[in-house]
């Protein structure tokens, strides 16, 4: 996807989370980052079901236009999308993110806020005891994030304010510094 436009990063982690890959990739959510003057897109959809009319990024990647409106083709403005199932590494695509989207695991929330990206954390409400829930309400009331559920995500994206997101604390390197980071997150320490 070549351009140095803005774009938004959206990774559903290695596994699978249909409802955030079929969120993001609705003309709701188009909408929603073109109010946030973002006209590109690139999804890591791990191995969730794509939905109908998507096209399939086989081993590599596949861009398309994502429409922002469910009207006739061509009558609403598009995000370019790049949609790709996994790489080796996401990094570089978080960290040249305007902001990025993400699954509700703790090493993909850790990663994007140590490469201070603006947040938006999506929990995977289908999943049973849901400890994501608690990590990503933790993270949202010190305003280090938002959160909500895949459903709420156009709206939440429409209403963020990206301005008020505060900095993780600074911590070492290493295993030790990951745990208080997320304990001092948390409210556990």
């Amino acid at each position: 996807m070549a351009g140095t436009d803005p774009y938004a990063f959206v990774t559903v982690g290695t596994t699978r989370f249909d409802a955030l890959a079929t969120s993001v990739l609705t003309p709701a959510f188009a909408a929603a980052l073109l109010s946030k003057g973002v006209a590109r897109l690139v999804v890591q959809v791990g191995s969730s079901t794509l939905p109908a009319g998507v096209p399939e990024p086989g081993s590599t990647e596949v861009e398309f236009d994502l429409s922002s409106d469910a009207g006739p083709k061509g009558t609403a403005p598009t995000v370019r999308c790049k949609l790709y199932r996994l790489r080796p590494d996401i990094m570089p695509d978080v960290c040249g993110a305007a902001f990025v989207v993400s699954h509700a695991g703790a090493g993909s929330i850790f990663e994007a806020l140590r490469a201070h990206r603006p947040l938006v954390v999506v929990v995977n409400e289908a999943l049973a005891d849901n400890h994501q829930t608690e990590l990503a309400d933790a993270m949202e009331g010190r305003m280090h994030c938002y959160s909500c559920g895949p459903a709420g995500l156009p709206a939440k994206l429409r209403d963020a304010d990206f301005s008020k997101l505060q900095p993780l604390p600074s911590a070492a390197p290493g295993l030790a510094a990951f745990a208080a980071a997320l304990d001092e997150a948390t409210g556990f320490a």
